[in-house]
């Protein structure tokens, strides 16, 4: 099978105007350390308080839990409360939402609670 001859100019074209938007789109956010910005969090500054919070986020979570999913929520709302005014303090852009699914991931990875447990104690939090 061929290609028209008028196919292959088409598709150099769709290429280039493709190449050119996507130049424009980044140059315009700019490609320093804005490059690094997503959703309009800072990369690696949320990565660095999510490493900087994760041993105390266990810690935290075993002394004050004594494992009874109804109580899960309360220890949640005060973590996610403390967090909130620690990435405050860092200068860390970081919305309720997003502390949530970090506070989320660090308790699976210490393996505190069940997923559907934590799940449910998030969205009785606000």
């Amino acid at each position: 099978m061929t290609l028209p001859g008028w196919l292959l100019p088409v598709i150099a074209a769709d290429l280039a105007i493709t190449g050119a938007v996507v130049w424009f789109v980044f140059r315009r956010k700019g490609s320093g350390s804005r490059s690094r910005q997503i959703v309009g969090a800072d990369f690696k500054a949320l990565t660095a308080f999510q490493t900087a919070t994760h041993p105390r986020i266990g810690d935290y979570v075993r002394a004050n839990w004594s494992g009874i999913p109804e109580q899960l929520p309360a220890v949640l709302r005060t973590l996610l409360d403390d967090l909130e005014r620690e990435a405050r303090s860092r200068h860390v852009h970081v919305d309720r939402p997003m502390l949530k699914l970090l506070l989320a991931r660090s308790l699976a990875q210490h393996g505190i609670g069940n997923g559907t447990d934590v799940r449910h104690a998030l969205e009785e939090v606000a």
